[in-house]
């Protein structure tokens, strides 16, 4: 049986997993942020789409960082809830994951995430839910 440590032992934090992966921040309007995930057969499932839990993963991972970097929790949050929609395959990359905080308070925030084919057409969309492990001070 193969286990996660099989695959590679030298894949040990997440930056070196979003690293092999090719999962990268990239320019996006002033409000949001961007990740870009390349389109590639080591991330496709059988009908060569990008999978659709990569698609989660990079619509929690700018939702994260947007929140983390822009309110007074810092790096104090934890994902409470992630909702996707999937609308149709991403097949031509790369993947483009665009969040913007649609709510902020002071023990949550909630961003919106549009996760877009190469081509820029709309793929899927996500609402994820932080909140803070700590009341802000």
């Amino acid at each position: 049986m193969s286990t996660v440590d099989d695959v590679s032992p030298s894949l040990t934090t997440l930056k070196q997993l979003f690293d092999h992966l090719g999962l990268a921040e990239a320019d996006s309007p002033e409000g949001t942020l961007a990740m870009e995930l390349p389109v590639t057969q080591a991330v496709v499932n059988t009908n060569g789409g990008l999978q659709g839990g990569l698609i989660a993963t990079i619509a929690d991972v700018a939702g994260g960082l947007l929140v983390s970097r822009t309110s007074s929790f810092g790096n104090g949050i934890t994902t409470t809830d992630l909702h996707i929609r999937y609308l149709r395959r991403i097949d031509t990359g790369p993947a483009r994951a665009v969040a913007r905080i649609v709510h902020q308070g002071r023990r949550s925030a909630v961003v919106q995430v549009e996760i877009l084919r190469g081509n820029g057409d709309l793929a899927a969309t996500a609402t994820v839910n932080f909140a803070a492990l700590q009341a802000p001070v």
